[in-house]
């Protein structure tokens, strides 16, 4: 089974004095122009993905990413609907965050499933390009191809013969759930709170409920001063790993309101996210403020 890597970010805009300014950085947005000038092209592409017209779709991919794009898998969506579009602080920079409704295929079933995920666009010759960024954590790169919608691994359990050998310790039979094939892993909690302006710390467990022993490693998508780690990299049925995650900020950018690390397992292909909501000193007090007494 081949699950997309997909995760959904929020880019917040950089305030440029005072911690009052923090509150409208948040809600910046692109001039209508801009925002129509993405939305077009973006839209263009999409269509062109689900038709499959990938050659014609060439025209909106950046220069540095033909090369990744050409070469990779077309695992196509059935349909997709863009969610929302965030902007870096100078709007030629953008994350579209879309919905893609697509097939699953499992051992136990399958059918059609509507997943989030992200795409990359920037401005190139005065026109909206999508690109592929860096991801950083993951090691052995080569096992992994950038789509249109996100790092997608180049083998499936079937093609490799090292995960046919580890597929065969697992426990599949009839009554493993899709859910346990498409989420074999579990996260507590599901999202960590870190701090946007000073360094921050934070820790998650993730407990594998699939029928066998499953490989997992972390990664997350390019964003300076951010580091995480496992503690374990092979967890069997019913075992747990701590998963800690750093953040320092560096320079004056501020870092998106919302990010994630994901922990990927092999055989089963997928990628569960830990979800990291990055807040200012002021906004965790005034979260605090708004907690109910007693609570």
């Amino acid at each position: 089974m081949r699950l997309i890597g997909f995760l959904l970010a929020w880019i917040v805009l950089s305030p440029l004095s005072s911690p009052a300014q923090d509150a409208t950085a948040l809600f910046r947005k692109a001039s209508p122009d801009v925002e129509a000038a993405l939305r077009k092209n973006a839209g263009t592409f999409f269509e062109m993905q689900v038709s499959k017209k990938f050659g014609s779709s060439v025209k909106y991919v950046a220069e540095d990413s033909l090369d990744t794009y050409i070469g990779s898998e077309k695992d196509s969506c059935f349909s997709i609907e863009i969610m929302s579009i965030t902007y870096n602080d100078s709007f030629d920079d953008a994350v579209v965050s879309i919905l893609c409704e697509r097939g699953m295929a499992t051992p136990v079933g399958g059918g059609r499933v509507t997943m989030p995920s992200t795409t990359y666009w920037k401005i190139e010759n005065g026109e909206w390009k999508w690109y592929t960024p860096k991801t950083e954590g993951r090691t052995g790169d080569g096992d992994y191809v950038m789509t249109p919608f996100g790092p997608v691994p180049s083998k499936t359990p079937d093609m490799a013969e090292g995960a046919k050998a580890e597929r065969k310790e697992g426990q599949l039979t009839p009554q493993t759930t899709v859910e346990q094939l498409r989420s074999p892993l579990k996260t507590n909690p599901k999202k960590v709170i870190l701090r946007a302006d000073k360094a921050s710390t934070a820790v998650a467990e993730v407990y594998n409920s699939f029928p066998g022993l499953l490989k997992v490693s972390v990664s997350w998508v390019g964003l300076k001063g951010l580091t995480a780690t496992l503690d374990r990299d092979e967890l069997n049925t019913g075992e747990s790993a701590k998963v800690t995650i750093s953040y320092e900020p560096q320079g004056i950018q501020p870092p998106p309101k919302a990010h994630a690390v994901w922990i990927e397992t092999n055989p089963m292909r997928s990628a569960t996210p830990v979800w990291i909501e990055f807040r200012y000193e002021e906004q965790m007090n005034e979260s605090a403020q708004a907690a109910p007494a007693g609570k």
